[in-house]
């Protein structure tokens, strides 16, 4: 699910004759995808050592 944020939010009334109101709202969602891919393989080891 989407994580999301409200950025901004504002309500209007209007006390006039004529009925006015209105809300606004902006917001904004992330996602975040992180994918594994694992693969076969191999590796060799060998040890040593160095003398000065």
């Amino acid at each position: 699910m989407p994580k999301s944020q409200i950025l901004f939010k504002t309500h209007f009334s209007n006390n006039t004759d004529r009925e006015q109101e209105y809300s606004l709202r902006a917001q904004r969602s992330t996602i975040t995808t992180l994918n594994f891919i694992f693969m076969r393989g191999f590796t060799k080891e060998k040890e040593g050592c160095v003398t000065f």
